[in-house]
């Protein structure tokens, strides 16, 4: 299940960790994966809006969906636990149910010094990367937008918007090629386009992601560039002003 939030925070503030942030939107994929990867049709999106499939009351989710065409059946009823950080009881989707489910975040063997969160300073968007390893052995991750107050330039005229969006939590896709090398796609099951390539190798005091974006859909080939944040968030990078 990958969890996607968007908040708001004024352009006018000056310390986004600090910042009060006021949630947007809250999105659910729920998706089974085939090996490493998901398969095509392979997610089911949900929000909490109006007519979104969802309702969330800050403890307790719940979707309920009936299968239509190649979408399966799905409903999840599950509570999280703030302590352990724990989603627990009913999943369902298409042939797969458990009465008793228990979903965290990915924590595997942790023996990849790939593993851990990541800052591109130079980024607008797709700036924020974490990476994870599974239970089975294979490398996940997702990302986040950190869009910084006032950083934004716009054309002589135009009025600035009175807050700027964070986005957290969008799955990517993890490839590790070599114990030094990875491969990572943002935005990688997206419904909308585009997805973001970039390839790198990490330096040797394990602080930096080396390499560069890919050219693809809305994306000129760059450097890229992505320091380690000694955190689970980006937002600590920000507010030690590293």
């Amino acid at each position: 299940m990958n969890i996607i939030l968007s908040t708001t925070v004024s352009n006018s503030a000056t310390d986004v960790i600090e910042a009060a942030q006021q949630l947007a939107g809250f999105e659910i994929a729920v998706y089974q994966r085939s090996g490493s990867d998901v398969q095509p049709f392979g997610f089911n999106f949900f929000a909490t809006s109006p007519s979104g499939g969802a309702t969330w009351d800050g403890q307790y989710l719940r979707i309920g969906f009936e299968k239509k065409g190649v979408d399966p059946r799905v409903h999840v009823d599950l509570e999280w636990d703030q302590t352990s950080q724990t989603w627990s009881g009913t999943f369902e989707r298409g042939a797969f149910r458990s009465q008793a489910i228990a979903l965290k975040r990915p924590a595997g063997h942790k023996n990849s010094r790939l593993i851990g969160t990541w800052f591109e300073r130079d980024g607008l968007m797709n700036n924020c990367l974490h990476i994870a390893e599974a239970q089975d052995g294979t490398f996940t991750g997702w990302g986040d937008d950190i869009q910084i107050p006032d950083r934004m330039r716009y054309a002589y005229g135009l009025r600035p918007p009175d807050h700027v969006t964070e986005h957290y939590g969008e799955i990517a896709k993890v490839k590790v090629t070599e114990s030094d090398r990875i491969e990572v796609e943002l935005r990688a099951y997206t419904p909308t386009c585009c997805s973001h390539s970039f390839t790198a190798t990490i330096s040797h005091d394990g602080n930096s992601l080396v390499g560069e974006w890919l050219a693809g859909g809305n994306q000129a080939p760059r450097a890229a560039r992505w320091r380690r944040v000694q955190a689970d968030s980006c937002l600590a990078e920000l507010h030690s002003g590293k």
